[in-house]
């Protein structure tokens, strides 16, 4: 089931992470991130929108398989930036105001690599620490877990795996992207991150000046050239890729997610966590502190929250009442809920309802 989409037409704060978010040419306000693009831009699709809905956001990457929940509390906000540079190659900046986990399917054929913007901020993939200085790198057909703090963002760079690996000829493709040993990595290195991060964001601001005559070249060419030179140069310089590994407290905490998320389980049940995991009680409760912050009852009812807006928004229980939906993910008490509710998203869910209804699609 895909989730209606909906303009919110309400902008974010500028400058928040050094990235323009509203008004501005720049994307990015940071020194590492400014300087001119290669001549020779190109009309390429460029779309810059803002949601107030984190389930319309997260439809935003075509092709990837993505589900996200809000573990923060308050009205949802966030923007997203999409551009096409290439047949090969294409680039997407995401922000948001609240703090979300994110399932995502990585699409088959496709290498990804994901940066962080601005210093502030520690994303978290299957477990490993992302931050400014660190790179990911997805295979085709993996799968991620990737926790956004409030106020984050991201900055995804999506390639065409043969014709990325092809630029590097037979038996010279880096070990951070052969897909080898890691169907996931997380690497420490700065100047890589930096470089990339930079080159990519030299095309979005290029591809965002829609005021300016643009010549019909291809920039995917040029970016995808330079992405395949900074890895060749950071495998010879390196000889080796140390990458992280996810910790035995995320694959606890990774477990005990998987089982909450079955719908059977309304209540948080301790007995059932610990016998299905062989963990006390107490160890699950460190595992969702260090990767969730958050209690695991908090992480539950989140959930469950999110799942009922997500019936709310998205028209596919729109013969039951608010009350029934709210029954399907656990909740029985109307008042508690209603409260609950109004907490995590600011607005009743009578108001979320209405915003469907308005818009035709029961």
């Amino acid at each position: 089931m895909r989730y209606f989409s909906r303009r919110s037409g309400q902008v974010l704060h500028p400058q928040r992470n050094g990235i323009r978010l509203a008004g501005g040419k720049d994307i990015t306000n940071s020194d590492d991130y400014r300087g001119d693009c290669p001549a020779g831009a190109i009309r390429s699709t460029f779309v810059e929108k803002t949601y107030d809905d984190f389930d319309a956001q997260s439809e935003q990457l075509s092709g990837y398989d993505q589900e996200y929940f809000q573990m923060s509390r308050g009205a949802f906000r966030g923007r997203f930036v999409s551009a096409v540079a290439g047949p090969a190659i294409s680039l997407h900046l995401e922000t948001t105001n609240q703090a979300l986990e994110q399932k995502v399917g990585c699409p088959a054929g496709m290498i990804s690599l994901g940066l962080v913007v601005g210093k502030r901020y520690r994303f978290e993939a299957n477990g490993m620490d992302l931050t400014e200085d660190r790179l990911l790198v997805t295979q085709p057909g993996c799968e991620m877990n990737l926790k956004s703090p409030a106020g984050g963002s991201i900055l995804a760079v999506c390639l065409d795996q043969q014709k990325f690996l092809r630029r590097f000829g037979a038996g010279r493709v880096p070990g951070l992207v052969d897909g080898a040993r890691n169907r996931l990595a997380v690497v420490d290195a700065p100047d890589l991150a930096r470089q990339i991060r930079m080159s990519a964001i030299g095309v979005l601001n290029t591809l965002r000046q829609s005021d300016r005559e643009h010549a019909q070249t291809d920039l995917g060419v040029p970016l995808i050239s330079a992405i395949s030179a900074q890895f060749a140069l950071y495998d010879a310089i390196l000889q080796e890729c140390p990458a992280d590994s996810p910790t035995e407290t995320y694959q606890t905490y990774n477990q005990a997610k998987r089982l909450m998320l079955d719908e059977s389980m309304q209540a948080l049940d301790y007995s059932v966590l610990g016998s299905s995991l062989r963990r006390s009680r107490r160890s699950i409760q460190l595992a969702f502190a260090r990767h969730a912050e958050m209690s695991p009852s908090n992480f539950h009812r989140a959930l469950r929250l999110s799942r009922v807006r997500r019936d709310l928004t998205s028209g596919s229980q729109g013969d039951l009442s608010i009350g029934d939906i709210a029954a399907l993910h656990g909740f029985w008490s109307w008042s508690q809920f209603t409260q609950l509710y109004k907490l995590q998203f600011a607005e009743l869910p009578s108001t979320t309802r209405a915003r469907l209804v308005s818009s035709g699609i029961r």
